[in-house]
């Protein structure tokens, strides 16, 4: 009986293997505006740099890039798809395949860049700044002599910083996701300094200008620097087109209105509480109402939650199913009572898992294994299937063992097969004896899923970091998807408890 299921596992899989290589074969020349037969632009971004790219109150991206590179869709006759990412992901996610067909987000122009892509002509030039709290002067190199200065990683700002390093003494890197956090720990004093584009910082000013003080990186002879779109180099036709329309672009009103609007509005409007004392602005109630009530925003952190609950539905069923496979698997042996080749692959599978962080695993499937399918929640979906199953397999596999032997040998005195014995008297005890812990690999599940950003989704996290950069405070917004995190696990261990409740043996 064990050969046969053998026989059929090994099928199975051969026939599934088959069904992938045909779903997703390798095609070294897809290539050439893709685009422009599908009428979509699909763009790649990072909304947590304003007021090049954000959120709006009404969840949507809105910026200078944004409305650049819409006006370039327009005259292209494209349609327009933006998809917002973590930054560090942009260029690898580009250059996958058909994930997104270029990337604006202030990306600079560099040597190390351009190996990787090709970039456009320059549509705006900025410099770095460095942010100090109020009596810290920065004159020169040698003022951040012994201190800890903060970057956004994989930015020109991160470059510039190491490239710092060589000649200041003593100087210390720290190298963050989101600008927000960076300036947070700086008023925090767990910092010395921030280095950040010219723009963003000025917006920091306006929202914290009798605490930060500014200083043109010029002055420590910073670079200039040219912001440019970026394309995969198989997109020629894509980035000679780009290239026609910021001419005339550039050339036009729409330009000069197009820098009044964000550049210089964005630095000079005041504040919408400037009329209230600088405590008052502080207080934790302002702070709620700036996170939470303010344009709506809690319309977004329920479209962030929808995202976490759907990935981690299907995800949690796929891996349930495919945990309790490989429970199985891993438990068949050979009649020499040892562990089956099958048993020891389905081993080596959960090993594996197991091994590695999850967020590895999904940017895998998302940039090579599955990089033919745009949609991130697909994706996003079979990652955490995936990595679940590995871990419910060795749930149910414990919850299986536990079940006295005696339960198996009474179904074979009935009558029944190994595999009648397994599904209908083993199993289910084995389950029963399970739960709890499934319970908490669910748990697990709920809160692993805030990695998600990585493939383009806006889940929970996403959303707060998106608010605490377009509303320059950290505290709130990371608090209300804290809040929505714990109420979602507390809720789901009260129903869970209350299954085990009517599930237990008495």
């Amino acid at each position: 009986m064990n050969k046969k299921i053998i026989k059929k596992f090994i099928l199975f899989f051969s026939i599934l293997f088959s069904i992938f290589l045909f779903l997703f074969p390798h095609k070294a020349n897809e290539n050439e505006i893709k685009t422009l037969k599908k009428g979509t632009l699909t763009i790649g971004t990072n909304a947590t740099f304003k007021p090049f790219e954000y959120i709006d109150e009404n969840g949507d991206i809105v910026g200078f890039d944004i409305d650049l590179i819409r006006k370039i869709a327009e005259n292209m006759n494209l349609k327009l798809e933006i998809i917002d990412m973590p930054f560090d992901s942009l260029i690898s996610a580009l250059n996958a395949g058909n994930k997104i067909d270029a990337v604006i987000a202030g990306l600079t122009d560099t040597e190390e860049r351009r190996k990787a892509v090709d970039f456009s002509e320059s549509y705006f030039e900025g410099k770095q700044y460095v942010i100090t709290l109020n009596g810290k002067t920065v004159k020169s190199k040698e003022d951040l002599a012994n201190c800890t200065v903060a970057t956004q990683i994989s930015t020109t700002a991160s470059e510039v910083t190491k490239n710092l390093k060589k000649d200041v003494k003593n100087l210390n890197v720290k190298e963050y996701d989101a600008p927000d956090i960076m300036v947070e720990d700086l008023l925090l004093k767990r910092i010395d300094a921030v280095i950040i584009d010219q723009i963003v910082a000025t917006n920091y000013k306006q929202k914290h200008q009798d605490k930060i003080n500014l200083t043109d990186g010029s002055i420590l002879n910073f670079p200039i620097e040219n912001s440019c779109i970026a394309c995969s180099k198989k997109n020629k036709k894509l980035l000679d087109e780009i290239n026609n329309n910021l001419k005339k672009i550039k050339a036009s009103d729409f330009y000069k209105d197009l820098l009044k609007k964000h550049m210089q509005i964005d630095i000079t409007k005041k504040e919408e509480t400037k009329d209230i004392t600088a405590s008052e602005k502080n207080s934790l109630k302002n702070q709620f109402i700036t996170a939470f009530i303010t344009k709506d925003r809690w319309k977004q952190y329920l479209k962030g939650l929808r995202t976490t609950l759907i990935v981690t539905f299907f995800a949690a069923i796929l891996g349930f199913v495919l945990g309790a496979i490989l429970a199985i698997l891993k438990l068949i042996k050979n009649k020499k009572g040892k562990r089956s080749f099958i048993a020891n692959i389905a081993s080596l599978y959960i090993s594996v898992i197991r091994g590695t962080p999850v967020l590895v695993q999904l940017l895998i499937l998302w940039l090579v294994v599955l990089k033919n399918f745009k949609s991130g929640t697909f994706v996003a979906i079979v990652a955490f299937g995936l990595n679940s199953a590995a871990y419910v397999a060795e749930i149910l596999r414990g919850g299986i063992t536990s079940v006295d032997i005696g339960q198996t040998e009474a179904g074979y005195a009935m009558g029944f097969s190994k595999i009648q014995t397994m599904m209908y008297i083993v199993l289910p005890q084995g389950l029963k004896n399970s739960i709890p812990a499934l319970c908490n690999e669910l748990i697990s599940l709920i809160k692993e899923t805030a990695v998600v950003g990585y493939v383009a989704l806006t889940d929970l996290t996403r959303v707060a970091f998106s608010i605490s950069a377009s509303s320059y405070q950290t505290f709130m917004p990371l608090m209300g998807a804290a809040v929505l995190y714990y109420s979602v696990t507390k809720i789901t261990s009260l129903i869970l408890e209350f299954i085990e409740r009517r599930l237990k043996i008495k």
